[in-house]
């Protein structure tokens, strides 16, 4: 898939598939959201501005809706545990 495209005319509040492609390369590839001229991975804001971006494939979207986020929380006796789920699942494609 070679559909690349400026970010400049990227979809705003849609994941989409990012990367930097200038004269050092290609680099940064990650799934991102633009919200105006930022772009966020989940609540993560991102430092740097991608310069392509690409609708995502069928598979990274499952990818994306399989991903389970996980919070480190304080039980009563003081000790860490994590809330949900007792451990990540990953998923292969």
């Amino acid at each position: 898939m070679n559909n690349w495209q400026s970010t400049t005319n990227a979809p705003e509040g849609q994941s989409v598939m990012t990367r930097i492609d200038d004269g050092r390369g290609v680099r940064n590839e990650a799934v991102l959201i633009r919200q105006g001229n930022l772009w966020f991975s989940g609540e993560m804001y991102m430092y740097y501005t991608p310069t392509h971006w690409r609708p995502l494939t069928q598979v990274e979207s499952l990818r994306k809706q399989n991903t389970r986020h996980y919070k480190l929380t304080k039980d009563r006796a003081g000790g860490s545990r994590m809330r949900g789920h007792e451990a990540p699942t990953f998923y292969k494609f």
